[in-house]
């Protein structure tokens, strides 16, 4: 009997573990599918906004970027456009303030060689003469280059200095400068140098008359002063030398300020690149954070579950 009894409640025993597992077996069905299926959709959604995420990020992170070489761009046309105008101008003025100084050399040289061969040149109405005696001093020195000044014979008078072409023997055509000392009634004028002890022996007449001492003109006597060799050679040597160099010198500066410039324009760039390089960095970084966050989130439910059934 009492084996009996043992077999009929290991039976029994047998036939309700059974039906306990039949029962509960859909149940953890049910779970393990809603389990997989929020698995699904759980990692079909990072995915989503991860892309959505680093669609905009990109779209920022692009827009701006464009929007500064869009602006980089406009203002390197503006400087260029600004700067061609100036270079230009500036070429002119080199070019206009070299053929003035041309033009001015030019016109002293043609000056000077005239009055020291005794011939007037007529600068907007001053003739411009070298004195080449002392029969004026000390009013008038030997080398002095005086401006005379056309005038009207008629109104000449005694004490005024005038320059006229000679006709004494000797100095024939010649042009002299002497005071008057009378003016005679034929229109005629008796001059004489001031260093000279009597008068000059023919009168002058109004068509010998160059016209009437006005001053005289110191630039011309410091010009005529570089005749010294040693002012030559500094005038013609030294000078030029000196103008060459700086010359260079403003080269070389423009060339240093140039490759400053680029060696800045290099290293903005390059610093730009490496603000995007760490920038996608951070980026990637962040992004794999948030999946190893949302990977957790995911398996802590599996686990729950693994520990409710456990």
């Amino acid at each position: 009997m009492n084996e009996l009894e043992e077999i009929k409640t290991a039976d029994s025993l047998a036939d309700e573990t059974a039906e306990t597992q039949t029962n509960d077996s859909p149940a953890e069905e049910a779970e393990t599918s809603e389990a997989e299926e929020n698995l699904e959709k759980t990692e079909e959604l990072p995915e989503d906004s991860e892309e959505n995420t680093s669609a905009e990020e990109s779209e920022e992170s692009a827009s701006p970027d464009e929007d500064k070489t869009e602006s980089e761009d406009k203002t390197s046309e503006e400087d260029s456009e600004e700067k061609k105008p100036r270079s230009l101008l500036s070429k002119i003025a080199n070019s206009v303030l070299v053929a003035v100084l041309v033009l001015i050399t030019a016109f002293t040289a043609y000056i000077m060689i005239n009055a020291h061969h005794g011939k007037a040149v007529s600068i907007f109405g001053n003739y411009v003469l070298r004195v080449t005696t002392g029969s004026m001093e000390p009013s008038l020195h030997v080398g002095d280059y005086i401006l005379v000044k056309k005038t009207d014979v008629n109104k000449l008078q005694k004490d005024d200095v005038i320059s006229f072409y000679s006709e004494e023997s000797g100095i024939k055509g010649e042009l002299v400068t002497h005071r008057i000392v009378k003016v005679n009634t034929d229109g005629s004028f008796i001059t004489m140098g001031d260093a000279n002890p009597m008068a000059d022996s023919l009168p002058v007449r109004a068509e010998q008359i160059v016209g009437k001492y006005s001053g005289k003109t110191r630039f011309f006597k410091w010009v005529n002063s570089f005749a010294d060799m040693k002012k030559l050679i500094a005038l013609f040597v030294i000078l030029p030398l000196t103008l060459i160099a700086l010359y260079e010198a403003k080269t070389v500066l423009k060339l240093s300020v140039q490759v400053k410039q680029e060696n800045d324009e290099e290293y903005e760039q390059r610093k730009q690149e490496l603000i995007r390089e760490a920038i996608e960095k951070e980026k990637q970084r962040l992004a794999e954070e948030a999946s190893g966050a949302d990977k957790e989130k995911i398996d802590e439910p599996r686990t729950n579950n693994e520990k409710e059934n456990d």
